[in-house]
């Protein structure tokens, strides 16, 4: 079950007398090298749901269609990484994609950067 804790509820609620264009998500988003891009710590990540496809299923999928959704990411402790929030799963099909040579591991990942405070809820939607 996704629930959300009630500083999270209070969050949401702020962010809904946030004007349009402060919440423009284009603002914060960045290319980050794949090579870069790193799994968030296992307990991390809200969602619990079973896969649609395998990994490779979905690397055939953007390979072929390409990346069709932005990962989001927060900056990582050492400040030369981002962890991965949501779009675990995409992560994993592209490294698959660069182990068999298909992409660069320093192919260029469309994402979307947000606070570390504001990760689990920016997972969530």
């Amino acid at each position: 079950m996704n629930a959300i804790t009630q500083t999270e509820a209070r969050a949401v609620n702020t962010a809904a007398v946030i004007p349009l264009e402060a919440a423009d998500p284009s603002k914060n988003l960045i290319l980050v090298p794949l090579s870069r891009l790193v799994s968030r710590p296992k307990g991390r990540n809200v969602r619990k749901t079973v896969p649609r496809m395998s990994i490779p299923e979905l690397a055939a999928s953007i390979q072929r269609v390409g990346l069709l959704q932005n990962l989001i990411v927060t900056l990582a402790a050492d400040g030369e990484h981002y962890e991965v929030v949501a779009g675990g799963r995409r992560l994993a099909a592209l490294k698959l994609l660069a182990k068999k040579r298909r992409i660069s591991k320093e192919w260029e990942v469309p994402c979307l950067l947000v606070a570390d405070g504001t990760a689990r809820t920016a997972s969530l939607t």
